[in-house]
């Protein structure tokens, strides 16, 4: 199940609950948690079956060298779990976590949901699972990234909001490519294991010095991305806007979007105390 893991999951989910927090003024924390339910049983689904197809393929096997972060979860290659047991697991939760999404699609009217939940049950199975095996054709990186920036965070506000918004895509896009690149660090060690199994890897196909160019560049241009959403969110607020907006006039948040979404939370708290619309917990 890789749990540790499943912090990849955390931070976009979040992220996406504290813009609509900020950019929407709403909040519901029954509907949050949900989410993060909904969101890690996806992940967790995806990364059983990527252990199962890699076990199946000899993948797994081929790997060497021991480290938490290569060769899957290992469960199956030390024979702890027999193949069957672990591919209806990993059925049972990519089901459970769709039912979530479900749920949310019609009890909540969000129409929209659904192209985002295609995009990630399609990418749960096709990353490794035949006959797609994105992975194996050099796009693996890619969807990871469009997953686990756009998709989920994006998600995550709309669900909460019931409408999309510029402020979660950008935020979204160094969050895509962060993990992204800790994916792609970690296809390094296994890049023979890879090889023999005819799994092309986008970091096998360039070779390992063009690779480290690859990986320098995504973790500075998501830094860049962060500093240059900062300073747009800034620009946005006037000096008077910056001091916050007070509990004698709540309204001058009617328009506003706060500076930085952490230091932002305590000006979006007045405003709902200013609000017909209230922070809701179910």
């Amino acid at each position: 199940m890789r749990i540790p893991f499943l912090q990849a999951t955390f931070v976009p989910v979040v992220l996406g609950g504290v813009i609509a927090f900020q950019v929407a003024h709403v909040f519901n924390l029954g509907t949050f948690l949900l989410t993060i339910l909904g969101a890690s049983l996806i992940q967790i689904a995806t990364n059983m079956l990527n252990d199962y197809f890699d076990f199946k393929s000899g993948n797994d096997l081929q790997v060497k060298h021991q480290n938490p972060f290569a060769g899957g979860g290992r469960i199956l290659t030390a024979g702890l779990v027999k193949p069957s047991t672990h591919i209806l697991v990993a059925t049972t939760c990519l089901v459970l976590g769709s039912l979530i999404g479900l749920y949310f699609i019609f009890a909540l009217s969000l129409p929209y949901l659904f192209l985002l939940g295609l995009i990630g049950v399609i990418s749960t199975y096709a990353y490794v699972g035949p006959p797609f095996r994105l992975a194996y054709r050099g796009v693996g990186e890619l969807i990871v990234g469009l997953n686990f920036g756009p998709v989920m965070t994006l998600g995550a506000y709309y669900v909460q909001a019931h409408s999309f918004a510029i402020e979660p895509l950008l935020a979204s896009i160094p969050v895509g490519l962060l993990i992204a690149a800790v994916l792609w660090i970690n296809e390094f060690p296994d890049m023979d294991a890879d090889n023999a199994v005819g799994k092309k890897t986008l970091v096998l196909r360039l070779g390992y010095a063009k690779s480290i160019s690859v990986y320098v560049g995504m973790v500075v241009t998501a830094y860049i991305l962060i500093i240059l959403y900062f300073r747009r969110k800034s620009d946005q607020n006037s000096p008077r806007k910056l001091q916050g907006p007070t509990r004698n006039n709540p309204r001058e948040c009617e328009h506003d979007i706060s500076p930085p979404v952490l230091w932002s939370l305590g000006d979006s708290w007045i405003c709902h105390r200013g609000r017909s619309r209230p922070l809701t917990l179910f």
